[in-house]
């Protein structure tokens, strides 16, 4: 009701995410605002609101589809961030708020026991996943050198 309320008032058209943030309290406080499409939008056209096609058939000036239902329940992995907060929670074990190395593998792996859809996997369309795949890798690989490289001048 808010967000609708303040995109409204701010005369914005279209499709927009808007985020909000509650404190202790529950006090909501707006984060940001959004006028496109959000890769989490992949979650909702998975579930059965296709935002990018009713977007068209808005653009378009074609009758919008009604959404009369959608699925809930459903879970979205972001697998490349999962694997990066494992990481990150390995490397920086013993701190404050950061799970043991065996908590964090344990509930890194025992997520795959969820039903669950992956970003940018289609298996009737691959391209997506292998190239986020490839991306992933090289960036860590590139990442991993380059810490390696300053520690060894370090020495």
């Amino acid at each position: 009701m808010q967000a609708e309320r303040l995109v409204r008032e701010i005369d914005l058209e279209g499709y927009a995410e808007v985020e909000f943030r509650r404190d202790s309290i529950g006090v909501p406080y707006l984060m940001e605002i959004n006028p496109r499409l959000s890769a989490s939008v992949g979650i909702a056209v998975r579930s059965g609101v296709d935002f990018p096609y009713l977007l068209y058939q808005w653009a378009s000036g074609e009758r919008i589809d009604v959404v009369q239902s959608y699925r809930t329940g459903n879970w979205m992995r972001y697998l490349r961030g999962d694997m990066m907060s494992t990481i990150a929670a390995l490397q920086q074990r013993g701190r404050p708020g950061v799970l043991s190395p065996t908590q964090a593998l344990y509930a890194f792996w025992s997520s795959f026991l969820q039903p669950m859809d992956y970003d940018y996997l289609d298996w009737h369309d691959l391209a997506p996943a292998l190239n986020a795949t490839a991306s992933f890798t090289r960036s860590w690989l590139t990442e991993a050198v380059s810490k390696r490289v300053k520690k060894g001048f370090a020495q």
